[in-house]
């Protein structure tokens, strides 16, 4: 039977970037682990709030790193005027899912 998928609110729940901007972006899974539970494998994905296509690559480049308790993805290209949503999944050794979303607004710096 399959562990089922947790989604968590984050904090601040949205983050404030300007297009020349480039960011590493984290959540913390601490608090949702237990105490020899770790993080087996970590994605992200980031998308347009309009719907609108993009290209993984051109946003967030390289995979998302695991440290420690923590799922951390560089951000980059944001542009001023567009929302975007970047999901963050952790999987975990004791295979329980979670997944965290931090909502970008491109803003002019």
């Amino acid at each position: 039977m399959p562990i089922p998928r947790n989604t968590l609110q984050t904090v601040p729940a949205r983050f404030e970037m300007g297009p020349g901007e480039t960011l590493p972006l984290a959540v913390n899974f601490a608090r949702h682990l237990a105490e020899s539970e770790t993080i087996a494998s970590a994605s992200t994905v980031i998308e347009r709030v309009d719907g609108e296509a993009v290209i993984q690559d051109d946003y967030i480049p390289g995979g998302a790193q695991v440290d420690d308790t923590m799922i951390v993805q560089v951000v980059q290209g944001i542009e001023e005027g567009r929302l975007y949503r970047l999901s963050f999944k952790a999987t975990t050794s004791l295979g329980y899912v979670w997944e965290a979303y931090i909502t970008i607004v491109g803003v002019n710096t």
